[in-house]
């Protein structure tokens, strides 16, 4: 596919790419003004040194504009293997695409690929947050929890009791570390992801609970685990969290959602199966397997 680009056309924030060039120009005046204050380069040295800075200064902006609509067309549109714009024509008044091309990946257009999957690490899913009310009215934030939210992290876990310790990790611990926080705080949104329930208490964000949804490669199976404050316990949050672990799964394209929790753990059972997952108390001693078809 062929087409004439005239790339001083494009700009952002209403900025020309005349005003881009500016500073450069600048730079190359300034660097002039140097060369000619130094006193032991003669006229041909000075004049062949600032032909060189214009050589460069030329070509620096040539292969900015090249990489800049290369990289913000794969951003944007990972079904784009290659753009060649050839012959670009910088003048001082404008960048020109005389020619161009773009090659296509047809496999991708057959076959679309989840939003993000082209990126090393996807951007913060701001679709997933919203705005939801407990049994008693409280107004709680569900959303996908941050880097930042650390602190409240190790705060929700100094709420929860050991028996609810034990009951999410299937381990105690004393106290909750930095290398703890990384692996629940820093994730990679594109094949887990921790939801978490924010409200304000006396002024101050509170995380009241988290549902962690972890996917296969694929997206066709994601392990789920829940854990709600002790003080919010018996609240509906637990059920609202799960609610929405569902509701973002589906999202996902994910096929079923498994869970592992204690036969002694009559709150998360009831939970499960008032959802409609299937039950399996037999593969092990103590724990409950659970699963839910989604598609």
């Amino acid at each position: 596919m062929r087409y004439n680009l005239k790339i001083g056309d494009y700009n952002s924030h209403g900025q020309s790419s005349l005003q881009l060039i500016i500073p450069l120009i600048i730079i190359l005046f300034v660097l002039l003004g140097l060369a000619l204050m130094i006193p032991k380069l003669s006229p041909t040295k000075t004049l062949a040194l600032v032909a060189g800075m214009v050589i460069f200064i030329t070509s620096f902006i040539s292969t900015t504009f090249a990489l800049y609509i290369l990289i913000f067309s794969m951003l944007l549109s990972p079904e784009i293997r290659e753009i060649d714009v050839n012959p670009l024509l910088v003048t001082p008044d404008d960048v020109i695409g005389l020619d161009a091309r773009v090659i296509v990946d047809r496999e991708m257009m057959v076959h679309p690929v989840r939003p993000y999957a082209h990126l090393a690490i996807r951007p913060y899913p701001e679709e997933f947050v919203t705005e939801r009310k407990l049994k008693d009215g409280t107004p709680v934030i569900l959303r996908p929890i941050k880097p930042e939210d650390e602190p409240m992290w190790h705060e929700l876990l100094a709420g929860c009791s050991t028996e609810s310790i034990w009951f999410r990790f299937s381990y105690l611990f004393k106290e909750t570390t930095h290398e703890m926080a990384t692996r629940y705080c820093f994730i990679d949104y594109d094949r887990e992801i921790g939801l978490v329930a924010e409200a304000e208490e006396d002024g101050q964000r509170k995380l009241l609970g988290v549902g962690r949804l972890v996917a296969d490669m694929n997206h066709d199976e994601a392990e789920y685990a829940v854990l709600v404050v002790d003080r919010y316990q018996g609240h509906g949050l637990g059920g609202m969290l799960t609610d929405y672990g569902i509701e973002v799964a589906t999202k996902w394209g994910v096929k079923s959602i498994v869970a592992e929790t204690f036969k002694s753990n009559a709150r998360a059972l009831a939970l499960f199966r008032n959802r409609g997952f299937e039950m399996d108390d037999e593969k092990e001693e103590d724990v409950v397997l659970v699963r839910k078809e989604l598609h």
